[in-house]
């Protein structure tokens, strides 16, 4: 990585030191796996992805101008569908690029 993303990790995980948590990862009905998150709620859990994408993720897609947002008086769906910019086409759009980049 470069130092744009690595200062600011490394200033975040200084403020923010990561939380141990289980996770029920594995195989189905396993035992849960102990994993490190850098980012976490308040309550030091793991983020929810639903409350990611509608909270954070999705008002930065439309204020950068990639998505739109619908109408707010009608119920349901608050931004247009988006599935090729959720974070993870992110996530593989980054191990693209690192293999790429051998």
């Amino acid at each position: 990585m470069t130092d744009d993303v690595t200062i600011p990790l490394r200033e975040h995980m200084e403020k923010y030191p990561p939380v141990e948590v289980p996770r029920p990862w594995g195989s189905k009905g396993g035992d849960p796996v102990t994993v490190r998150l850098i980012f976490y709620t308040r309550e030091k859990t793991a983020i929810q992805s639903n409350w990611f994408n509608s909270y954070r993720w999705k008002p930065a897609l439309a204020a950068a101008g990639l998505i739109k947002p619908l109408d707010p008086s009608e119920k349901g769906r608050r931004w247009e569908n988006s599935r090729d910019k959720m974070m993870h086409a992110l996530r593989h759009l980054y191990a693209s690029m690192m293999s790429m980049a051998g």
